[in-house]
């Protein structure tokens, strides 16, 4: 314990000599007119009485640690193994990040150690010196490194908005990916060119709908992609490559409900082409909740001994493809709930700073 303390304090040491040694190369020629920063001081004065007041006054033995569950992330880990393979560094790191979150119900706190206390408490010393610093003309450089530093110390403490939000991006492509790749497995058979007399029209509509998670009607047989388009008779005029030609996917994952729309949509696809063998009544689960706790109502149709799955060519793409659904709505749930007390005012006060630089310190440039 007291050799990791010697040893973190000897990192943010050093970071505060290398802002002092970037200030030194930088400050050459602010000083022949205007210092530089002139009204630096003063923005560092007023966020010391401000805002950093509310990280002074925390407890940090009590506070750290201490951020919420979600309800809408069930805690005990994903209902989906994450899909076989081996995935990018990036991809394995995201679907990591995923599992923890859902291990600790979406709680971005990481454990609460007396290590960790620590590095808290050192972090806001090293603010407050900082921020209590006299004027020198080398106050406006050297910040990004420094705060760069103790931004990874306080890294230690919760998952940061900044870890999250490269994990989203990265598994948002990849279910893009996985959805193309899993609808297409999942299309049907076309169908004959031309339809019988009995059943005129140009579309074969596929079963009954079910309820989309604003309460509105998402109908299995409204997803242009998976349906078959036929003429009515050899003697109308219609454009082939209008009729007969695939319907583009349309996939957007911008919000928690589009993608719980996704996981849906795949569901319904699936029961559609009899890939699964799930009662309407699972996959038309009360929406709303979120793709991870849908995913966790329809994961034993998918996986494990009472799976229902009857294709073994789309079930792999069905299953992967759902894993990373669920995995990226825990990400964002995580993203949209409460930070860690002591990080979020740990984050607070070092993005008042960055603010303030911004404004005073443009002539550093």
């Amino acid at each position: 314990m007291a050799h990791s303390g010697k040893k973190r304090s000897k990192i943010l040491r050093t970071a505060r000599l290398a802002a002092m040694a970037a200030g030194l190369l930088a400050a050459g020629p602010a000083l022949a007119g205007e210092p530089c920063g002139s009204t630096y001081p003063a923005e560092l004065a007023s966020i010391r009485d401000g805002t950093f007041k509310t990280l002074e006054a925390l407890d940090i033995r009590a506070e750290l640690g201490r951020a919420a569950r979600l309800e809408s992330v069930s805690a005990g880990g994903l209902a989906m193994p994450a899909p076989a393979g081996n995935a990018g560094a990036e991809v394995g790191r995201a679907r990591r990040l995923a599992a923890q979150l859902a291990m600790s119900g979406g709680s971005r706190s990481l454990p609460a150690s007396a290590a960790n206390r620590w590095v808290a408490e050192r972090v806001r010393t090293d603010l407050a010196d900082y921020l209590g610093q006299k004027p020198t003309p080398y106050l406006c450089a050297g910040l990004t490194n420094y705060l760069g530093t103790l931004r990874a110390e306080a890294g230690r403490l919760a998952v940061s908005d900044s870890r999250l939000d490269a994990a989203i991006a990265t598994l948002t492509q990849v279910v893009e990916e996985e959805m193309a790749a899993t609808l297409a497995a999942l299309r049907p058979v076309p169908a004959p060119r031309f339809a019988p007399q009995d059943r005129p029209g140009t579309l074969l509509a596929g079963p009954r709908s079910l309820p989309d998670i604003d309460g509105q009607v998402m109908e299995e047989q409204g997803d242009a992609g998976m349906l078959t388009r036929v003429a009515y008779r050899p003697s109308e005029t219609m454009n082939d490559a209008t009729v007969f030609a695939p319907q583009p996917d349309t996939i957007h994952l911008d919000s928690r409900a589009a993608v719980e729309r996704a996981a849906r949509r795949l569901v319904f696809a699936a029961r559609r082409g009899h890939v699964v063998t799930m009662p309407r009544s699972v996959a038309a689960a009360m929406p709303g909740w979120g793709a991870s706790h849908y995913i966790s109502i329809v994961a034993p149709s998918l996986a494990g001994p009472q799976a229902g799955l009857t294709d073994p060519l789309a079930a792999p793409a069905l299953r992967a493809a759902l894993a990373d659904i669920e995995a990226l709505d825990v990400l964002l749930a995580a993203r949209d709930g409460g930070m860690d007390p002591v990080a979020s005012a740990l984050e607070e006060t070092m993005s008042s700073i960055e603010a303030a630089h911004a404004r005073a310190c443009a002539c550093a440039r």
